[in-house]
């Protein structure tokens, strides 16, 4: 049994991808990604609901859409401590205890640069660290409870984000 409602999706689209979108039951459509040229990225639905979706794709080349639901296990990576990729990724961190923490951020693109903590399993709650767009250098405090978090990061550059304690 999922304790959680969160849908993770990684896409990947060759050479002249547009968009994907989600049709949800005549409420409407959510841009999964909105990407032109080749583009290969993850994003998290933190409101997932039971029901019928069907996914509209808009490329000219080859892509691939994978839809998962996220379990807390193995392998996340801790917090306090350094986290660094490219582009759009979902990661599992986890805490060990209560911490207030001092998050470092840093992006080398030129779009959007968003930073969600999206608490799952036992963990509830989400928090946004970053709204931003463009080259950004700054910093943040956030109480992060213990527990497994996912740590969803919409980017087109480039980023690391450092927490401490």
């Amino acid at each position: 049994m999922l304790l959680c409602r969160l849908l993770h999706v990684q896409a990947t689209v060759g050479q002249d991808g547009r968009r994907a979108r989600v049709p949800r039951d005549g409420s409407g459509e959510e841009n999964l990604f909105n990407e032109i040229g080749a583009f290969r990225g993850q994003k998290l639905f933190a409101d997932a609901t039971t029901g019928r979706y069907r996914v509209k794709v808009d490329a000219d080349g080859p892509w691939s859409l994978c839809f998962s639901q996220p379990v807390p296990g193995e392998g996340a990576k801790p917090i306090p401590g350094t986290i660094s990729g490219k582009g759009a990724m979902v990661i599992p961190v986890r805490t060990s205890e209560d911490i207030q923490a001092v998050i470092q951020g840093r992006h080398r693109g030129e779009s959007n640069f968003i930073v969600d903590l999206v608490g799952y399993g036992d963990t509830t709650g989400q928090v946004n660290l970053y709204n931003e767009i463009g080259v950004y250098s700054g910093e943040t405090l956030s109480e992060i409870p213990t527990g497994p978090f996912l740590l969803s990061v919409i980017a087109d550059g480039s980023w690391s984000l450092r927490f401490t304690k």
